[in-house]
């Protein structure tokens, strides 16, 4: 409504003045260069109208050739923009099926087309990779790092490219600057908590797991297995320079945090008998079989009191099991016990409470058994079967599926952190160890040097 009383008091304003012209006519009389031209007001008003209206219709008409027929600049940068994205479409494709020419050649020819941009600097990158020239990967990652906007994506593919090339230092500077960059990314957190490990900086490495903690690179229980870990590790880089006091207060924190991981309690134990501590020692064994029954545990707590008759140490080490009876470690502690103070009646209560084949320890406690009633069928019998016996315990990696007799920081095989645990016998006999569903991410699968044992 209001756009047409609007064009009714344009239409009233323009009757009116050509009205007014009518009425008014007058004379008007131009003298120029030789020529003489006389008219009326208002046929030169409405010359320099029809004028005006066709310089308008020049103009729109000039901007038109300009800007919206094929040959126009503007037309010609939308289809160079086009034929830029086409081959950086078809890049991608090429990357994805392995040909690496026609990857390299169609980004060039991108990033001939296209205004420099982080997604070309990141294909030409991958296409490199795949054409095995580190150099030119190298420039376009260099490339993306100084692009404020980018510099994620080029730390990335720089701290890749130095894991890959053995450079951890250099691999290890670079993860620090992307946590910085960016303090939430789990994985630039879980990478510079990698490498703090690999450097076996352990005190760096407490801080970053922190930090991966919270940007959700580990769940909570995992955070506090690793934390566990690294204390113990400092616990043993303390106990290496000669500082008890300092290693037991380490593996007791440890401890407080995974109650049955057996070298810290191995260690807590041997610094708490250092300093006359008896009892201590004993509750901090005690405490460990109970959360995880494990056969290292077992000489430690019996040379508490190395005089005590056989008879003695069998009920001490039936105190020590008797929370986790049915374990096979269990079992096979309190059998050796009673075979040593001739309880032969516990032996076999013991050896006939779960299955023979679980464990060769088991089997050779069988063949001892018989040797103690004199019966040597069986002891023939139960040594060859103890001899073709596979199934063991051992520390496995829950990575890769190495097994080892000690734990270790880092898996030699697969270089992951913390990936070692306990399998007794019974699991070793099942198959219940398999690799992970998710590669190794530390080093890159290759081997490292054992860090900290324990025995």
């Amino acid at each position: 409504m209001s756009r047409l009383l609007f064009a009714l008091l344009i239409a009233i304003v323009l009757a009116s003045g050509a009205a007014w012209l009518a009425d008014h006519e007058g004379r008007l009389v131009i003298d120029w260069l030789g020529y003489r031209i006389e008219t009326s007001v208002a046929v030169l008003v409405l010359a320099l109208a029809l004028v005006f209206l066709a310089g308008i219709g020049l103009q729109r008409l000039v901007t038109f050739l300009w800007r919206d027929l094929p040959f126009s600049p503007k037309k010609r940068a939308e289809r160079r923009t086009a034929r830029g994205y086409e081959a950086l479409n078809r890049a991608i494709v090429a990357l994805a099926a392995g040909e690496r020419k026609q990857a390299r050649k169609l980004t060039r020819k991108a990033a001939a087309l296209l205004p420099p941009q982080p997604l070309s600097h990141v294909i030409a990158a991958e296409a490199a990779k795949l054409a095995e020239d580190r150099d030119a990967a190298h420039r376009h990652y260099e490339a993306l790092a100084a692009d404020d906007k980018a510099a994620f994506l080029g730390l990335r593919g720089l701290i890749a490219e130095a894991r890959t090339e053995g450079r951890w230092e250099e691999a290890r500077r670079l993860a620090r600057k992307a946590a910085v960059l960016r303090p939430k990314s789990a994985w630039a957190q879980k990478t510079l908590f990698e490498l703090d490990v690999r450097a076996t900086d352990w005190a760096a490495a407490l801080v970053s797991l922190e930090a991966a903690g919270k940007a959700g690179a580990f769940d909570d229980a995992t955070a506090r297995r690793h934390r566990a870990a690294l204390l113990y590790c400092q616990a043993v880089e303390a106990d290496l320079a000669g500082d008890g006091a300092r290693a037991l207060d380490l593996a007791q924190k440890a401890l407080a945090l995974r109650p049955g991981f057996t070298p810290a309690a191995l260690l807590a134990a041997r610094h708490l008998v250092a300093a006359g501590k008896r009892t201590a020692a004993e509750r901090v064994l005690r405490r460990a079989w109970d959360a995880a029954p494990h056969p290292a545990l077992v000489p430690p707590y019996l040379a508490l009191d190395p005089q005590e008759s056989s008879h003695a140490r069998y009920k001490r080490v039936a105190a020590l099991v008797a929370r986790r009876r049915e374990h096979v470690e269990s079992r096979i502690a309190l059998a050796e016990a009673a075979l040593a103070a001739k309880r032969l009646d516990v032996v076999h209560e013991v050896l006939r409470s779960g299955p023979l084949e679980a464990d060769v320890r088991l089997l050779d406690l069988r063949a001892r058994l018989a040797a103690a009633e004199g019966d040597e069928e069986a002891i023939s019998h139960w040594r060859d079967a103890a001899a073709r016996a596979r199934a063991h315990a051992a520390w496995v990696c829950e990575g890769c599926g190495a097994e080892r007799a000690l734990w270790t920081a880092v898996c030699p095989a697969c270089g992951r952190f913390d990936s070692h645990v306990w399998h007794d016998a019974t699991a070793a006999a099942r198959g219940v160890v398999e690799a992970a569903a998710e590669p190794p991410a530390l080093f890159d699968g290759s081997a490292a040097g054992d860090a900290d044992t324990t025995r």
